[in-house]
């Protein structure tokens, strides 16, 4: 039988076992009684009276019917009213109207005693109920007072005459080691003797032993035959137990319908597991109609009753308004309540719910706090938010080498991620500008995430720089008695930098990853050589004509232009230290041509000491040099090129030194009529600074 004829019968059959026994009541003052509730009277009938227990004392019989407690009548009274109505203060008067066939009703006073007083006399003579009960005691006390060797030792005597639940009581003692060595065979044994009589518990365990293969061979199939048994007799744990065996299709046929039948049994007697369960099978469409609504009233259940876990399930609902209004304000209340249990995914949220101000006032170190706890958990949205507030500075001081380590953890958790991975790129690309030194840009990613972009731009600026070589080459070869013009020469100007983005796209694309090496090598090609190629046609003699001066003037030149330039770069830092109180940070280039030159010395100097040198000084101190000054005068032409060379270079820190060597370079170029001596001291510079660079 299957599905909801199932359910139904099992829950006929668990009315007329009149269980619920109420051995136990909650409180101080006990009674030594257990009673059942006869479904077609609906009157409580005492089952078991404690031999020497206070109801023994006052008369109670087994059979006795119940009609009232302190006045009260039983008749609609559920099991678990009545459990309660007998708890009282020790030394308190219980008073119960007793039924007896042909007799009159009459009232009983019973005075409520500790369990130790109630349950010890019949214990002591041998009742393997009262036995139970008191090892159930000794079991249950607080930390302090708790005996577990004590309580095993009362359910074994209880056990060993048979009595069902205290063997059940010893499979999970055994099972668990409590008050015994932990023994999965003889805690399979305890519950294969319990379960043989029909004890729920027994059944449920041995079901288990038989899930993990403790004791047993593992076996799913006979661990769902006594799953199953044991929600017949209708013990929620049972019926939760055996929902996840059809929702799993672990030992019988997946079937989300039953699933769904016994989950809904159990959430309607509480069972958080049930109600968490009953709320994904109505989300998902599973064993019964896709219900939003629905949905949303199991999730509350569950946060209601449960913990963190269902607690950031429904704020997740309102989040996202799915089966309620969405509502940015309880989700916030649910997903607090959850962070502060260390639930790393509503820390999360709530990162981000601070961070956007949604549902609360934006407060960007709270939400750093937040996303800072959620990454301590490995979770990986936490690392990309704690990634995000570094990148941009919110709530923390902006530090993009962080902001990539924790881009790179996320993305670890996160591989198939695209937004991800765009993030990762953009942060790698970052780090990379700010700071060459500390990796190789990562070409692979980079290419992952903006390949498309990236492949259509190199294509573009690819056309456009072959076209205005070709374009800069021929008015510049066909120039022989004149220099170029200034477009011709700020056009040249534009080439070498095109020249610089078409060599690292093309890296990018085609290499595995940038090195110093290969990244001034590919430059120098690309960029420099074709503007030196350019001045070996007919002009060439104008371009690198020699100095009309004398040796002797040229030598005081170069001593005064090194005399300069020295003084600049002093004086700047100087004034830097003294205003900004911290050292000039070192040029952003200073590691990454460290790197060229340690991967290969004759590349690095033949490329950053010699062509790229002078190529800029064919570009700025003869072409664009040469072409202002046909216009205007010395001083105007010397500041011009100075400052567009400063510039290019993209280097904000050090565009006043950079700005300060231009106009030495123009006033030596202007003084000795010639590109020579500027274009050694350009190639003489760059290869002290590669030289001291370590």
């Amino acid at each position: 039988m299957r599905g909801f004829p199932l359910l139904f019968f099992g829950l006929w059959f668990r009315a007329v076992l009149c269980f619920a026994q109420g051995g136990l009541p909650a409180g101080p003052g006990r009674v030594a009684m257990e009673f059942s509730l006869a479904k077609d009277s609906n009157v409580l009938t005492v089952d078991y009276v404690a031999t020497g227990g206070p109801a023994d004392i006052a008369g109670i019989k087994n059979g006795d019917g119940i009609t009232a407690i302190n006045g009260v009548p039983t008749r609609g009274m559920s099991l678990a009213e009545a459990r309660h109505s007998l708890t009282g203060e020790i030394g308190s008067v219980l008073k119960l109207t007793v039924s007896r066939p042909g007799s009159p009703d009459e009232e009983v006073s019973i005075v409520r005693k500790s369990f130790a007083d109630a349950y010890s006399p019949a214990a002591e003579a041998g009742d393997p109920k009262a036995e139970f009960n008191r090892g159930y005691f000794l079991e249950t006390r607080p930390l302090p007072l708790r005996d577990l060797a004590g309580a095993a030792g009362w359910y074994r005597k209880a056990a060993d005459q048979g009595y069902a639940h205290a063997q059940a009581a010893m499979g999970r003692m055994y099972f668990y080691g409590r008050g015994v060595a932990k023994d999965q065979a003889a805690a399979t044994a305890w519950y294969r003797k319990a379960a043989m009589q029909g004890d729920a518990a027994g059944e449920r365990g041995l079901g288990f032993q038989y899930f993990y293969g403790n004791g047993v061979p593992q076996s799913y199939k006979d661990a769902f035959a006594w799953f199953y048994s044991a929600a017949m007799q209708g013990i929620v744990e049972g019926e939760r137990d055996l929902a996840l065996r059809y929702y799993r299709g672990e030992g019988v046929a997946q079937s989300y319908k039953d699933a769904f039948a016994w989950f809904y049994s159990a959430a309607m007697q509480g069972d958080v597991v049930g109600e968490r369960y009953l709320a994904l099978q109505y989300y998902y469409g599973r064993g019964a109609p896709k219900n939003y609504k629905d949905a949303f009233a199991w999730f509350y259940s569950a946060a209601v009753h449960g913990g963190a876990t269902d607690e950031n399930t429904l704020a997740l609902r309102y989040y996202t308004g799915e089966g309620v209004a969405q509502s940015d304000k309880d989700a916030f209340a649910w997903f607090y309540s959850a962070a502060v249990q260390d639930d790393p995914e509503a820390e999360q949220y709530l990162g981000a719910l601070y961070r956007d101000g949604r549902g609360v006032i934006k407060n960007d170190s709270k939400s750093f706090a937040w996303y800072y706890r959620s990454a301590q958990f490995n979770n990986p949205y936490g690392e990309w938010g704690l990634a995000y507030m570094y990148q941009k500075g919110r709530g923390v001081k902006p530090d993009v080498g962080e902001a990539l380590k924790w881009y790179q953890k996320a993305q670890a958790g996160l591989p198939q991620n695209e937004k991800l991975k765009k993030d990762l790129a953009h942060a790698s690309l970052k780090a990379f500008l700010e700071n060459p030194a500390a990796s190789s840009l990562d070409s692979n990613l980079i290419m992952t995430a903006f390949r498309r972009p990236i492949v259509i731009f190199f294509d573009i600026l690819t056309a456009i720089y072959i076209a205005g070589g070709i374009v800069l080459v021929y008015f510049t070869l066909e120039a022989t008695t004149a220099p170029p013009g200034i477009l011709v020469s700020l056009g040249w100007v534009v080439f070498y930098l095109e020249g610089q983005g078409v060599s690292m796209l093309a890296l990018l694309i085609f290499g595995k990853s940038f090195s110093a090496e290969s990244l001034f090598g590919t430059m120098a090609l690309v960029c420099a050589l074709p503007v030196i190629i350019s001045t070996c046609g007919p002009g060439r003699h104008r371009v690198w004509k020699a100095s009309p001066v004398s040796w002797k003037m040229l030598f005081l030149y170069a001593a005064g232009a090194y005399v300069g330039t020295s003084l600049i770069f002093t004086e700047y830092h100087k004034i830097y230290t003294l205003f900004l109180h911290a050292s000039v940070p070192s040029q952003s280039t200073r590691v990454l041509i460290t790197k060229a030159k340690h991967a290969s010395s004759w590349l690095s100097y033949g490329t950053i000491g010699l062509i790229m040198p002078v190529a800029e000084e064919i570009m700025f101190r003869s072409y664009l040099f040469d072409a202002f000054r046909r216009r205007f005068s010395g001083a105007f032409t010397i500041i011009a090129t100075a400052f567009i060379f400063s510039l290019i270079h993209f280097q904000l820190t050090y565009f006043v030194p950079l700005f300060g060597f231009g106009v030495v370079l123009g006033w030596v170029r202007l003084k000795t009529d010639s590109l020579r001596l500027p274009a050694l001291l350009h190639a003489i510079n760059n290869s002290l600074f590669l030289a001291l660079s370590i």
